[in-house]
């Protein structure tokens, strides 16, 4: 996906994932309407500190597939625990990030590096929740981006790939408990809508592979059974 995409009215839109080292600033340019509350079946986000829940902690030794997984992981983690990071070092190799407010009062870090022989990246130093209190977030979330979003309504967009941007608001405010632009929202409907085409792509091109397999499987025993032997 190119770095800049075009909006409907012909500026450029900046993916926030495209710069990893950046606290993306809050979008002003939410639509005015409100978005409809919408009922959410997956368990939404409990914003606060530690002593709320302890069960997304993450430990050392636990694996990702991906770095991707990894980003969107630790991200997730960042909205829930409502606080915000740095990242350190990030490559092939390795994903350092400390809280804003290292040293000063919050010691939180984490590092997680690949494991060539595993082949997945791991968790190998991990300093505990947070232990400061950042409250001063606003409607959105710095790190509620676009990749966020769209792993979170790809279900809604399967289900109805014509679901209207409001109603998708809707559903992200439901469960992560802030209010996404309009702008970060239709990025991700694009996103999720991109990946449902190419898994559809997919699947039917598997089931032409096959048919036209069985097909020719047919015609063959058709052909066997029609030959006349002397």
């Amino acid at each position: 996906m190119d770095d800049d995409v075009k909006s409907h009215d012909g500026s450029a839109i900046r993916d926030p994932m495209m710069d990893q080292y950046e606290v993306n600033p809050d979008d002003r340019d939410d639509a005015k309407e409100e978005p409809p509350e919408i009922p959410d079946d997956d368990r939404p986000f409990t914003q606060g500190g530690p002593d709320e829940d302890l069960s997304d902690e993450f430990e050392v030794g636990q694996q990702f597939k991906n770095k991707e997984e990894v980003l969107l992981t630790v991200k997730q983690y960042s909205i829930k625990r409502v606080a915000e990071y740095k990242i350190v070092k990030s490559d092939q190799l390795r994903y350092n990030a400390q809280c804003i407010q290292f040293r000063l009062g919050c010691n939180w870090c984490i590092l997680i590096s690949y494991r060539r022989k595993q082949e997945k990246w791991e968790v190998r130093r991990y300093t505990g929740f947070h232990t400061c209190m950042q409250t001063l977030m606003g409607q959105d979330h710095g790190r509620l981006d676009s990749k966020v979003i769209a792993q979170h309504i790809f279900t809604m967009v399967k289900a109805d790939p014509t679901i209207s941007i409001m109603v998708l608001q809707g559903g992200v405010k439901n469960h992560f408990g802030y209010k996404a632009s309009y702008r970060k929202v239709w990025l991700a409907n694009k996103e999720s809508l991109l990946e449902y085409m190419v898994i559809r792509r997919s699947h039917t091109m598997s089931f032409l592979v096959g048919y036209s397999l069985c097909r020719c499987t047919c015609l063959v025993r058709f052909i066997s059974n029609s030959v006349i032997h002397y």
